[in-house]
């Protein structure tokens, strides 16, 4: 069966699996299926031999090649085949790239560097929840991460990205003071002091009753920013790749004190903590100019994963590419102001289709063939997540319960998710218990009444 998304939406799909010997043996793939299908009809179905493919099926295989430059070269006869299976899709829409099981490491690979410049067309990552993010408020709140020194990922950012999102508020967490020579004059960029030693884990910060991450960086943004809130998470940072996972690598502790392997490098559970108690919907990943070689692969898998923990967009340059391509994604994904979907080939998209439609229609987001898989979105999401107009009013208030519903949200999202049947994380299957549903339903409503009967004694 198709994925839900492409049932709720008509979409045009690239759908990418791991094309497996006869033993059925994921570990050990052949090469990749690769099938075409617009609203409606299936235009390609084809095998790709790992010698067609130029990169290895295995996560560190494919790091060590990226990190040695190996040429990405997208063979002619399977370019010929796929824009004339693309031909009939709208030229002005974009192309999902959808990974299908067994995808293995398949999202690893750069499919963005390999075909934009050939498709010409957008590519867009289908992400693994269903659930849409929220509106994007005026006054975005950014936080910005950049543990390594003596990279220009930081300085491009304030100089070519914070400008074109106007109205946002960006906190920098940074290990670099003089990137603060690239603070557009207008903006309101905050770069914080970094603490003097690091506090411990153990420690009470921002938050009270928080769990204490173990990096110090992520400790750090969380005492600054608590009770606040903040909606976009921008990291600039390598990645260490293991078998089959990424970690991010905060390198030194912002105080200047080395820290040890298991603190340095951050996973997926500790880095989606910090994005829950800051409320954040939305990740973007920078890969910066360091003198460690490889971890591009890691990045990569690591941003994948979270496609399904987040409603909002996941975004990833690696390596660091032009600024203007990610000035163009952040004016696409978080301004109000419709326009087309930028053909970024250095960087890695993720979000959901009914963003896409709002913005480049300006209208209400067109549904698939399948009204019911569109209303059985709508309806987890008014049964089961917090009203709009509640998060907007908790937004106002300046106090901690206004964190408290934003990561109440943020964590109702996920379990939506679930409930929708789509994988919350791409590594892990789970299943949904009976009376989930009426379970989140039940803790939206009571949030929902304690925020509004505060609204009214204010």
């Amino acid at each position: 069966m198709p994925p839900l998304l492409s049932r709720a939406y008509p979409l045009t799909l690239i759908g990418a699996s791991l094309h497996l010997a006869e033993d059925d043996d994921p570990s050990d793939p052949v090469g990749v299926h690769v099938e075409v299908d617009l609203p409606g009809s299936v235009r390609l179905q084809r095998d790709l031999a790992l010698e067609e493919l130029g990169l290895p099926l295995d996560l560190k295989g494919i790091d060590r090649a990226l990190a040695e430059a190996v040429p990405l070269i997208l063979p002619e006869a399977w370019r010929s085949e796929l824009l004339r299976a693309l031909e009939p899709a709208p030229p002005d829409e974009p192309v999902w790239l959808d990974f299908r099981r067994p995808f293995g490491h398949l999202p690893a690979m750069p499919w963005e560097r390999m075909m934009v410049p050939h498709l010409g067309r957008p590519l867009v990552r289908l992400p693994f929840s269903a659930v849409p993010p929220p509106e994007v408020p005026d006054d975005l709140r950014v936080a910005v991460c950049a543990p390594w020194a003596g990279t220009t990922a930081l300085r491009d950012f304030l100089e070519d990205v914070v400008p074109v999102v106007p109205g946002a508020r960006i906190d920098v967490f940074a290990a670099d003071p003089g990137a603060r020579d690239g603070v557009v004059p207008g903006t309101a960029v905050r770069f914080h002091e970094p603490p003097t030693e690091d506090a411990g884990a153990a420690t009470t910060g921002g938050r009270s009753g928080s769990i204490r991450p173990d990096n110090p960086w992520l400790r750090w943004m969380l005492d600054v920013i608590g009770p606040g809130t903040v909606d976009v998470v921008h990291l600039i940072c390598p990645a260490g790749v293991s078998e089959n996972y990424g970690m991010l690598d905060f390198g030194a502790s912002p105080a200047g004190g080395e820290s040890p392997r298991s603190v340095r490098l951050v996973g997926i559970g500790q880095l989606l903590d910090v994005l829950t108690e800051l409320g954040a919907w939305s990740l973007s990943v920078a890969m910066p100019e360091v003198r460690t070689r490889g971890g591009e692969a890691g990045l990569r898998i690591f941003a994948h994963r979270m496609t399904g923990l987040l409603s909002g967009p996941v975004t990833l340059q690696a390596p660091a590419g032009p600024a203007h391509e990610l000035a163009a994604a952040y004016r696409f994904l978080y301004t109000p102001a419709p326009g087309p979907v930028p053909r970024t080939p250095s960087l890695m998209v993720a979000c959901h289709p009914g963003l896409v439609r709002a913005r480049t229609t300006a209208v209400a987001p067109a549904r698939g063939q399948d009204d019911e898989a569109a209303q059985r979105i709508e309806r987890a999401l008014r049964d089961c997540t917090l009203d709009a107009d509640v998060l907007r009013t908790a937004r106002r208030s300046t106090t901690e319960p206004s964190a408290w519903v934003a990561s109440s949200q943020r964590i109702l999202e996920r379990w939506t998710s679930n409930v929708l049947g789509t994988e919350v994380d791409p590594a892990v299957s789970s299943t949904v218990p009976s009376g989930v549903t009426a379970a989140l339903s039940f803790i939206s409503r009571s949030i929902e009444s304690s925020v509004r009967g505060k609204g009214d004694d204010r």
